[in-house]
């Protein structure tokens, strides 16, 4: 699941931005058939690739595995802007241990979600 939603905002984010596919593939040094299969779910990105990504975008790591479909009331719409501002003033050396944090909470979201369908 969280490969999915990676690979949704990793796609929407680029496209927003009119990103070729291509040019970021080589921007963030991977061939264009491996971002292809991250953002068709295929394939799940490190969580330095996941980094080099976000910053060749310009968002937050964050912002790349956040699922919208959860995001649906007002309230949580804050929650995801005050987390990521929150984010955005945590040192960077502390980055790659919250972004494990919020794969793993994505994964259990995810398992609960499975669950209840």
């Amino acid at each position: 699941m969280l490969e999915k939603v990676i690979g949704h905002n990793v796609k929407r984010i680029r496209t927003k931005k009119k990103v070729f596919q291509e040019d970021l593939a080589l921007d963030i040094g991977i061939s264009p058939t491996y971002l292809n299969r991250i953002e068709n779910g295929k394939a799940t990105p490190s969580i330095p690739l996941i980094e080099r990504i976000s910053t060749e975008l310009d968002v937050s790591s964050n912002e790349l595995m956040i699922n919208g479909d959860i995001i649906k009331s007002d309230k949580n719409v804050e929650l995801k802007l005050t987390l990521a501002e929150i984010y955005e003033g945590i040192p960077e050396k502390y980055h790659e241990e919250i972004i494990k944090f919020n794969m793993s909470l994505a994964n259990i979201i995810s398992i609960k979600e499975s669950e209840t369908k």
